[in-house]
Order: C-alpha cells, then sequence, then structure tokens
C-alpha cells in the first residue's frame, strides 16, 4: 500500500497534536489516507469531517494541486506522495 506524507498546517496541526505539522500515512486514496490518519488523531477528526464528509472549510491539495473533496475518494494515491491540509479563512 503506497506510503504518503501527509502535512498539516496551521491550526490543523496544533489540533492534531503532531509536532512538526505532519505524519506519513498509508492509504489508496486521498479519502483512505485521511481516515487512516485521523483514526490515530480523533481530534483532528472532528476538525476534517462533518457528518462523514470533508468540511467545506478544509483545502486539500495533493502533490501540489487542489482536490476537490468530492473526488478524494477516487483520486488514487502513489507511494512518495504528499497531502497538504489547509483551512479556508473565515470572516464577514
Amino acid at each position: 500500500m503506497p506510503k504518503i506524507s501527509v502535512i498539516l498546517h496551521p491550526p490543523l496541526d496544533q489540533v492534531s497534536g503532531l509536532n512538526k505539522g505532519g505524519s506519513i500515512v498509508e492509504g489508496v486514496t486521498v479519502l483512505d489516507a485521511l481516515q487512516r490518519l485521523t483514526s490515530r488523531l480523533p481530534k483532528l477528526a472532528d476538525v476534517l469531517f462533518e457528518d462523514d464528509n470533508i468540511s467545506p472549510f478544509i483545502h486539500i491539495f495533493y502533490n501540489g494541486k487542489e482536490v476537490n473533496p468530492q473526488h478524494c475518494s477516487i483520486q488514487r494515491i502513489q507511494d512518495g506522495g504528499e497531502v497538504e491540509l489547509l483551512t479556508a479563512i473565515r470572516g464577514g
């Protein structure tokens, strides 16, 4: 199974408790990798997912290209790839 780096940018790194803001996880798709990561980091799951879907306030990038949250379940990953997670800026 492919292993990828998942990079968490603030404040997700603080929520997760990961000191360096990232982790190596296995998975077949982006969603699979994120589910495996959040199974180890339940506080991150609370922020990343809403009603079993990825929160609309999370931006996901795979190897530098943005992935629509609805396509994470079909976006296959390759060994050595990188997923970055950013939070959307909220305001009004």
